[in-house]
């Protein structure tokens, strides 16, 4: 059995920049799903989707994607009723996004030039991350139930 050496288990500034762009990835996709949460949400309770607009639609696109995410989950938690449990899943997710966005390279410093502070790195990002993907797997989930309630509403008008 081959010897592995220390260099093996080391994360590369590459590695971790990539890795920070998968979380800003999520971060992202988390933010789209939310937006169309809120589209559906409006469309069930003002019933334009019996009535298409699309100046009103893109209005209220503009305006949706022009909020911050806390905001954004702050307009869907006041229209839905979110277990609390899955509304600590949808909080985790907004602190995940303000960390990697505000603080994580500040936080940890000249890390990023020694491979055990990169290490180190990597693990908090990991973390970071799997808070987005269960923030967007919730958000995609119930962005996709909404948007079916949607459809049903708008065949049976038909």
């Amino acid at each position: 059995m081959p010897v592995r050496s220390t260099l093996d288990h080391m994360t590369s500034r590459d590695q971790l920049y990539a890795r920070s762009g998968r979380a800003l990835e999520i971060c992202q996709l988390l933010e789209k799903e939310i937006g169309t949460a809120l589209l559906a949400l409006d469309a069930l309770m003002t019933k334009s989707h019996l009535q298409p607009n699309a100046d009103n639609y893109l209005r209220l696109r503009d305006a949706i994607e022009k909020q911050t995410l806390g905001q954004s989950l702050k307009q869907m938690r006041e229209r839905l009723k979110l277990q609390e449990d899955l509304e600590e899943v949808l909080q985790d997710a907004l602190l995940a996004r303000n960390t990697l966005a505000h603080h994580f390279f500040a936080r940890h410093g000249l890390k990023v030039l020694e491979a055990d502070g990169r290490s180190g790195m990597l693990q908090d990002l990991n973390e970071l991350i799997t808070a987005l993907q269960h923030g967007y797997d919730l958000a995609g989930n119930v962005a996709r139930a909404l948007v079916e309630a949607v459809y049903a509403e708008a065949k049976n008008a038909v």
